[in-house]
């Protein structure tokens, strides 16, 4: 059980460390950020988009969050699935019905801890963009 709390809390670990690197950088104007785009350089791609609200970066965390929280989420029902038939099919072995009911036990702490890191992860990107 360890080890699966283990992999689901480093999962979001990177997602969580490039945040606050972001929010750094996010306190940077855009004056200061796009001075070079005078002259030529004012008709590039990047200075045309310059006012825009679109932040890829904060897309792409969004995104990779929003699948990990998908896939560990679909994952841990089809444990719930799979460890409820177990447990109905023990017929009446109880070392396999403690062990079904922990795998449940774990596949739904698992699925409180995903969404709790999901809800973080949101949270704080929302916050950057704003």
């Amino acid at each position: 059980m360890i080890t699966k709390l283990v992999i689901i809390v480093f999962g979001f670990l990177p997602v969580l460390a490039i945040a606050p690197a972001y929010a750094a950088a996010a306190n940077t104007t855009n004056d200061k950020l796009f001075s070079g785009c005078t002259g030529s350089a004012a008709s590039s791609p990047i200075c045309q988009n310059k006012n825009t609200t679109d932040d890829p970066v904060l897309d792409t965390m969004k995104s990779v969050a929003n699948i990990i929280a998908l896939l560990t989420g679909a994952i841990a029902v089809i444990m719930v699935i799979i460890s409820g038939i177990r447990m109905i099919t023990a017929n009446g072995n109880t070392e396999s019905i403690a062990n079904a009911r922990k795998r449940i036990t774990s596949a739904l702490v698992g699925l409180v801890i995903v969404s709790a890191s999901w809800l973080i992860v949101s949270f704080v990107i929302d916050r950057l963009i704003r």
